[in-house]
Order: C-alpha cells, then structure tokens, then sequence
C-alpha cells in the first residue's frame, strides 16, 4: 500500500462494509483520480456511484471482484473493480485456532467526490455591479433582504440563452425576476471555465442570489452564489 490514511477519514468515499467481513485497510489508497483518463474524468458527474461484491481470501487479498450497482459508465466500473484487485487490502479475520477465514463484503465507491466538476461557472470580475444595484432594489420596492435563485442555461462561452426563476426559489417580485433575468442575457457576467478541456455544447447551472439593504446608512451588499447542475 501507499501512504496510510485512518478508515474513518473517508466515510463517504467508501461506505462501510458489513461488520461480518475484514478491516479494510487504507482504503483512501485505492483510488485517485490520476487513474482516470480524461474521457472518463469527463463523464464523472453524470454518473460515478457504484458498489463492488468482493470475495477477500484468508490472507486478507481480494480474490474476485464484481459490480454488484453500476456507475452506469462500463469502463469506470472495470476500471474500478481493477483498481480494487490490484490496491485493496484487509485485516485478515481469524478464527479461534488464529487462522485466517475468507469472506465477502461490499464496497459503495463515488468517484464525484474525488474528480472536480469538469467544468465550472464563475462570475467576471466586478459582474455583481452589472447584475443589480442598490438603487434597483429600492426602485423595485423590495423588501430590504431577501434572495432570489435562476436557472440558467450557458452557451460554451458562458453566454446565457436561458433564464428565469427557480420555482419556490423568486424573489417575490415577478418584475425584478424578469429584469435580473434580463441582465443575465444581456450582459455575459458569467465565465466557464473547462479545466479538463471535455467539448461542451451547453451548460446547465443555478445562480443564488442574496441582498441586504440597511436604509439609514444607504449602504448595499449582495452575494452571488454559482452551483454547477447536474
């Protein structure tokens, strides 16, 4: 194995297995996204949640490895169940006369939390001062705190084609939700940023936003919160 890292440290790369079967060990160890080519890097996201059937041997090596729930991408999954065979490793457990007894287990690994998202979504610099203004919200009559979320779709220069109110998710105000809208469309505020070089034709994402206004001191924040949607 390489550098040990505690079991417990990863709770939700690689769930549990049942008690019956050995102690993994240093399970951080077995997969890093360096074993992923860029086409498969590229398709984490859609897919990369699977759960393997192992049979582990006395001696605390697996001995067969099968897809038990697929990431429904085939080479991830035999690229995965290779990893393991190559990398995993177990306390062996013992019976009483101290020697080793073979078992099965299962092991739930998602590869979204360790590739970051191929793409990302960023707003320019100095974008909040073209998406909305103090005086906007006063002009509007809102309320002076609230929040408003969009869905916005991105051509692959970050160019919205797309966009309008979550539901559940508006401002309270139809007529600033049309103009913030408005202001996505016409002013290009966002950037996408491919870092694994994958072709994207459109982009899907969720655009947070909040304000606070404090009347007496005439004084404006706001906060824009961008999230990828898969």
């Amino acid at each position: 194995m390489r550098c040990g890292r505690p079991d417990w440290l990863l709770p939700a790369l690689l769930i549990a297995a049942p008690a019956a079967a050995q102690k993994r060990i240093d399970p951080g160890n077995w997969f890093d996204p360096i074993d992923l080519s860029r086409a498969l890097m590229a398709q984490v996201g859609t897919g990369g949640k699977l759960e393997m059937a192992i049979e582990v041997g006395a001696d605390g090596l697996p001995l067969r490895c099968e897809i038990a729930a697929s990431s429904g991408i085939a080479d991830l999954d035999a690229l995965t169940c290779k990893l393991t065979m190559r990398r995993a490793r177990w306390e062996p457990r013992r019976d009483a006369a101290g020697q080793g007894i073979a078992a099965a287990t299962r092991v739930s690994v998602d590869w979204r939390l360790l590739v970051p998202p191929v793409t990302q979504v960023k707003l320019v610099p100095r974008a909040e001062r073209l998406l909305a203004s103090r005086f906007t919200y006063q002009r509007m009559k809102l309320p002076s705190q609230g929040s408003v979320t969009l869905d916005i779709f991105l051509s692959a220069d970050g160019r919205a084609r797309y966009c309008r109110a979550r539901d559940g998710g508006s401002s309270g105000s139809s007529e600033f939700d049309s103009w913030l809208c408005q202001r996505m469309l016409a002013t290009k505020p966002l950037a996408v940023i491919d870092y694994h070089a994958a072709a994207q034709t459109h982009l899907r994402t969720v655009l947070h936003a909040t304000w606070t206004i404090e009347p007496s001191r005439e004084h404006y924040t706001s906060t824009f919160d961008i999230e990828p949607f898969y």
